[in-house]
């Protein structure tokens, strides 16, 4: 087994954090949103744009892997992975679908099967195992992007990514704020791909000419705009600027990810290490728990005071976690998790 490369395990574990801290509050906020007021939905909008660039992150740690010179990548090897994504939705896909579907007519008969597997066909499972759905179609085009960076010097890649930068996350700001828009039409645009060259990218770079402070101070300058976003929503429609084709958000994510990766990482422990390993099961179970909290339980932090989204954000990571680790005892499938 080939080391593990540390600091995009690092960067894996911040990533799982961050999808945690995202969904747990904003749940809360959209079902108890009468009992948040407008200082409990500006406090948590704004610390979930904080935490919004785990998305990008995500897919930068998917370049920086598979699109490594190092590694190939034949059209069987992105079928399996392709393949993994289809096991996921056809398994817990299906049964979160019918799980929306029975609990909205309240009772069980055997059509609703065959309509949660219609359903998840059609992407309309919950709606976090969008992340899934958007794998696959990378996984489709990973050999033509891996043949794309194996014959690009790195100066091609930079005006290649540059490009795709200026296509598909400064157009689409263009047409936002000032309804205008570039009248070229690019033939291949897609945010995704652009943060899978952009991992790669910079994964390839040893050493940046950046100082250390230069870096925590656009950190901190992004944190705190990101974070007053939500304030300003009403008036100036800033939210665009926290979704993934923002350019604010391509910059801020890269920037996490530069900064992790200067850090000199030597070893993780056991305990962090595992959960970087169990991150994608994580992430496709972490929604299960979230509903079971607030849809089940009815626990209602505005309520029952806002301390109670830590103990919350430890039980739906714990159970998560074990729910990953029960899953891939199962025959056939739990491989796949």
């Amino acid at each position: 087994m080939k080391p593990r490369i540390l600091y995009l395990e690092v960067l894996r574990i911040i990533a799982t954090i961050a999808v945690l801290i995202n969904h747990i509050p904003l749940v809360a906020v959209h079902l108890y949103d009468d009992w948040a007021g407008d200082g409990g939905r500006f406090v948590i909008n704004g610390i979930v744009h904080v935490v919004h660039f785990a998305v990008p992150v995500f897919v930068m740690i998917t370049g920086a892997l598979l699109l490594n010179k190092e590694k190939p990548i034949s059209y069987r090897k992105a079928w399996n992975y392709v393949w993994r994504m289809i096991v996921i939705l056809g398994t817990v896909g299906v049964a979160f679908a019918w799980m929306e579907i029975y609990f909205g007519e309240r009772h069980f008969n055997l059509v609703q099967i065959p309509n949660a597997i219609l359903n998840t066909l059609q992407g309309k499972s919950w709606s976090h195992l969008w992340y899934l759905y958007m794998l696959i179609g990378l996984y489709i085009v990973l050999p033509m992007l891996k043949a794309t960076v194996n014959n690009l010097t790195n100066k091609q890649l930079d005006i290649l990514i540059a490009i795709l930068f200026l296509f598909a996350f400064i157009n689409p700001m263009l047409r936002h704020f000032a309804e205008y828009s570039i009248g070229i039409i690019f033939p291949m645009m897609s945010i995704y791909a652009t943060y899978m060259l952009i991992g790669y990218r910079i994964s390839s770079i040893k050493t940046f000419n950046f100082q250390t402070g230069i870096y925590i101070c656009l950190f901190v300058f992004f944190y705190i705009f990101m974070a007053y976003i939500e304030y300003f929503k009403g008036h100036l429609s800033l939210t665009f600027l926290a979704e993934y084709n923002s350019p604010l958000m391509a910059i801020y994510s890269i920037l996490i990810f530069c900064m992790v990766q200067q850090i000199k990482i030597t070893s993780i422990n056991k305990f962090w290490m595992t959960f970087s390993r169990d991150s994608f099961g994580i992430y496709v179970f972490h929604m299960l728990y979230v509903n079971v909290v607030y849809k089940v339980l009815k626990i209602n932090p505005f309520e029952d005071g806002i301390w109670t989204f830590l103990p919350i954000f430890i039980g739906v990571a714990g159970l998560s976690w074990l729910t990953t680790i029960i899953f891939r005892k199962i025959p056939w499938v739990g491989k796949y998790i």
